[in-house]
């Protein structure tokens, strides 16, 4: 049964969470779900891949030739619940968590398109979430909208953007890692930063880390809803003002990854 309330009363704020399912998805709405300032109202799930219109084998095979086995293996254990491994905590994808909160689901590869920006203007929000979503709003997409539209990052902005923040900074072998909540802008990564919050690795491992930062992401967006004092870090001295942007790892980056005593 649902923990959200059918109608919103006052101080609680309506939203939608846009993701591609995974068991980080999992772990924000688990705190979402039992926030009473919160109520969700709608899921967009992301059906691709990576680029608009891979999904499937065809997505797979361009994610392999893009990342290598290991990666795409990676990404497969944390989007998929039936390929779970043991060390992996136990989660559902978007579909059940529709059922669960008793709220609707819509699943496109166009967050841009049409279907997906009237689904969006159907359910009213305060605010809509991106977590761990493969997709990029567009500027018409952004302009002039009744709600927010924010991002939980697993990296601190300006310094750490791009698509995998925590895989790059255990290759550099940073020792301190953060999450980010912030506004999306058209440019990617670059939007006001609301709240930001820095955690130290118990391993040098890419998936506890990450299951970390969004678990601590979950709760600084709860603090951001209900007007609770927000941390701001300061970035890395050494970053480029604008931050560096990190795109999807190659194979060679992965084995060096793995022979720097990290793990996935």
């Amino acid at each position: 049964m649902s923990k959200n309330p059918l109608g919103a009363g006052e101080g609680i704020k309506r939203v939608v969470v846009c993701s591609k399912s995974s068991v980080y998805t999992h772990t924000v709405l688990k705190k979402l779900q039992v926030e009473p300032s919160i109520q969700l109202v709608g899921l967009v799930a992301s059906s691709r891949l990576m680029k608009k219109g891979e999904r499937g084998w065809r997505g797979v095979w361009h994610l392999v030739r893009r990342t290598g086995v290991l990666y795409a293996g990676y990404l497969g254990v944390v989007t998929t619940p039936w390929l779970r491994l043991p060390h992996v905590p136990k989660w559902f994808g978007m579909d059940r968590w529709a059922q669960l909160l008793a709220c609707p689901l819509h699943q496109t590869e166009d967050v841009n398109s049409r279907e997906t920006q009237e689904f969006l203007e159907r359910a009213k929000p305060d605010v809509v979430l991106s977590v761990h979503f493969n997709q990029i709003f567009s500027a018409e997409a952004l302009e002039n909208k009744n709600y927010d539209v924010l991002n939980i990052h697993p990296g601190i902005l300006p310094g750490n953007r791009g698509v995998d923040p925590v895989f790059f900074g255990l290759l550099r072998r940073e020792s301190n890692f953060g999450v980010t909540l912030h506004r999306i802008e058209e440019k990617i990564d670059a939007g006001e930063v609301i709240s930001t919050a820095s955690k130290a690795p118990q391993r040098r491992a890419l998936f506890s880390t990450n299951l970390d930062l969004f678990e601590e992401g979950g709760e600084l967006f709860k603090a951001h809803i209900k007007n609770e004092p927000s941390i701001k870090l300061q970035p890395n001295a050494a970053a480029e003002p604008s931050g560096r942007y990190d795109s999807w790892p190659s194979s060679k980056m992965v084995w060096r990854f793995l022979f720097s005593g990290n793990r996935l």
